[in-house]
């Protein structure tokens, strides 16, 4: 139930974004540039909800995005999986916690995003190719959306977790742990458990290893003997 209700909040995060797009921000533009909120979102779903979800996501918003603006339908949506795909493919290898790392991978999804869309509309619609307009554009966009990631990074942070939490390590996870010469079996589950292995060495006699997640703490407990 909590996985539908995330999913419904996404949904009514986009169209949040998509009226602030269109109508506030559209007031607070330099040079006609605005920052991008999608690509915030994507990069969002990506880090904390994995790759599968990111591209998922982007192709859906992209679409719609395309088809509300009156755009070619799918230039967008290639861009903005791009940027679920680079994401979700980096969540387990970015410090999460680092506002600094996340400022970073806002530029690259910001930037990858942008001459993604562009050369794709260099190859399906043959737009002109305007180097010095285009930096104009990428630099003010880029700014725009350092700055709404210094703003937002505690909302990200706090409800990231809290939707990686339910989307991963929400399913019960059951493992067996018996003793080497049989005799019993304890069945047990933890909802947050993430992994589990039983082990066995002369020294240290029956062993068992697991790891749980759990309000953005990841803790390893070994037992021995």
């Amino acid at each position: 139930m909590k996985k539908v209700l995330i999913h419904i909040s996404l949904i009514i995060t986009f169209i949040v974004i998509y009226l602030l797009q269109s109508i506030f921000f559209s007031h607070f533009t330099i040079a006609g540039i605005m920052p991008n909120m999608f690509v915030i979102f994507m990069m969002f779903i990506g880090l904390y909800m994995g790759r599968t979800m990111g591209t998922i996501y982007g192709i859906m918003a992209g679409i719609l995005i395309d088809f509300w603006v009156g755009k070619n339908i799918g230039l967008t949506s290639v861009a903005l999986a791009l940027i679920g795909i680079i994401s979700g493919a980096l969540e387990k290898t970015l410090s999460k916690d680092s506002r600094i790392t996340v400022l970073l991978m806002g530029v690259i999804c910001t930037i990858i995003y942008e001459i993604a869309l562009y050369f794709l509309q260099f190859i399906v619609l043959g737009i002109n190719v305007e180097i010095l307009n285009f930096i104009k554009i990428l630099l003010i966009e880029t700014i725009y959306n350092i700055l709404l990631i210094i703003i937002l990074y505690p909302i990200i942070s706090n409800v990231g977790y809290e939707v990686e939490n339910e989307i991963k390590n929400s399913a019960n996870v059951h493992y067996t742990v018996m003793d080497f010469g049989g005799k019993y079996s304890v069945t047990n589950y933890y909802s947050n458990l993430i992994a589990g292995k039983t082990g066995y060495t002369s020294k240290a006699g029956g062993c068992l290893v697991s790891a749980a997640y759990n309000n953005n703490l990841e803790l390893v407990g070994v037992i021995l003997n």
